[in-house]
């Protein structure tokens, strides 16, 4: 693992650059209790090239030195194949949930389409018509509102 110091140097970034990528949240790392960062080279070379490949294969050549007895490369081995049989059902089943997803996604945009463009069937407002008056109608009507109003008149005057 690098200090900050170290990562800087092996990327030939600044140490303000590398702290920032962590606060950014770019790269991962961990604080040692006396307040140190400490970066995996991996993740560090993942968004940073080395400045040197010498001395990262020097580095994985370190690595590889811890498996000095073949039986713990097995294992070590044994565990990367949980580790690849695990992701990948973890990528199955997250590949299944998004097609679900994406299915019920779908489904919900018809029906809001649906909901949005439905015209009820036989709901429709019945259109009302004027109908026409005959003439004579409204003539009569007038002649019985002005005997009316003279009736009232001559009522009063009396």
């Amino acid at each position: 693992m690098y200090a900050l110091k170290e990562a800087a140097e092996m990327t030939g970034m600044s140490k303000s650059t590398i702290f920032k990528a962590i606060k950014k949240g770019t790269i991962s790392a961990s604080k040692q209790e006396n307040g140190q960062w400490m970066i995996e080279p991996c993740e560090l070379h993942r968004v940073y090239p080395p400045l040197n490949s010498n001395e990262v294969n020097a580095e994985v050549n370190d690595e590889n030195t811890r498996y000095d007895t073949q039986e713990s490369a097995v294992n070590h081995r044994g565990n990367i194949d949980e580790l690849v049989a695990e992701l990948r059902g973890t990528v199955a089943d997250l590949r299944r949930r998004l097609d679900e997803s994406e299915t019920e996604r779908r489904v919900t945009q018809e029906k809001l389409t649906l909901l949005l463009t439905h015209k009820p069937q036989g709901t429709e407002q019945p259109v009302i018509t004027s109908k026409k008056v005959n003439a004579w109608v409204w003539i009569s009507l007038g002649i019985s509102c002005i005997s009316a109003m003279i009736a009232t008149l001559l009522y009063l005057q009396q």
